[in-house]
């Protein structure tokens, strides 16, 4: 009630005032609303800098009013006050070179960007193509269409558009939530990182396996293939037979060994496995079914040793 009665004193009082003034009373002029002054001489050199011509008076004024103001903000020892150029040439960078804003030069669009651009300068570049995404005078035509706000609000609803549409250009998205793997997902994966370690091995080993079935053709000493496989990294002469063992049956067949483990490719070409078996063993596992290494050791011939002799002819 009270703040209702203070409204009807306040509109009493003002019609009285109205009342009180000529008809043909006029406000005097602000200073900086002419085109004489050295705010608006500062702002032409600005606009002559971008290649603007001839604007309308209400648009100048804006611009003289941002010069005027920084200067007496300046000259007043104000924290924060900067020259009245740096905030014309980057709202005019914004509306001038952002695409598709180059006709929106206008006195409404003027005010609402040098109101928000100071939040955002910092981002540089990033700010004047940000603008690239908002249609200046669509954003004016919708407002306008809308009915919603009075003509003396469209300045300061223009300023909370385009703040709220640059914080949300400008404003790193968060990363989407990353989806944890089901159980099922992790086995799967945990399965097929260790079949790509396994597979890793036993190329490595079949690689070392050839190498050593290429020194063991040329050369026919003992020690002196023993010192040539100790360059390699295998010492163990014992190591060494398996792994040419294993190289020459299994070195050229990726079909079998990509899917059986180390050991059965040892056990495959033990010696002592009658040959017909091998072949068995391998058509089952190309079939793609498992093979054990029990069911290999039951295959061998009774009292004939697996070693490795001739494995190189």
């Amino acid at each position: 009630m009270r703040l209702q009665m203070a409204r009807a004193r306040r509109s009493e009082i003002d019609d009285e005032c109205e009342d009180a003034l000529p008809s043909d009373y006029a406000p005097p002029p602000q200073p900086w609303e002419n085109d004489d002054c050295d705010a608006a001489r500062e702002a032409r050199e600005i606009l002559d800098a971008f290649e603007v011509g001839e604007i309308d008076a209400q648009t100048r004024y804006v611009l003289h009013r941002l010069v005027y103001r920084a200067a007496r903000w300046l000259k007043l020892g104000i924290p924060g006050a900067r020259p009245g150029r740096e905030l014309v040439t980057i709202t005019l960078r914004c509306i001038l070179e952002s695409e598709g804003n180059e006709a929106a030069l206008c006195e409404l669009i003027v005010r609402a960007v040098a109101a928000v651009v100071p939040e955002f300068e910092h981002r540089g570049l990033a700010l004047v193509e940000a603008f690239d995404q908002i249609n200046l005078l669509g954003v004016l035509e919708q407002m306008r269409a809308l009915e919603y706000f009075y003509e003396s609000e469209t300045s300061s609803a223009l300023e909370r558009i385009l703040k709220h549409k640059l914080c949300r250009i400008l404003t790193p998205q968060p990363p989407a939530p990353v989806k944890q793997p089901s159980k099922e997902e992790q086995i799967a994966a945990a399965k097929a990182h260790a079949a790509a370690v396994r597979l890793a091995v036993i190329e490595r080993s079949l690689e070392l396996g050839g190498q050593l079935l290429e020194l063991r053709v040329r050369i026919c000493n003992n020690r002196e293939f023993g010192r040539q496989r100790s360059r390699l990294g295998v010492d163990d002469a014992s190591v060494a037979s398996k792994l040419m063992l294993v190289a020459r049956h299994y070195g050229q067949r990726p079909e079998v060994y990509r899917h059986v483990s180390w050991r059965i490719l040892s056990d495959l070409s033990a010696t002592n496995l009658p040959e017909p078996r091998r072949l068995d063993f391998e058509r089952r596992i190309l079939a793609g079914e498992r093979v054990r290494p029990a069911e290999i050791a039951r295959a061998r011939v009774p009292g004939r040793r697996g070693g490795a002799r001739k494995a190189w002819n």
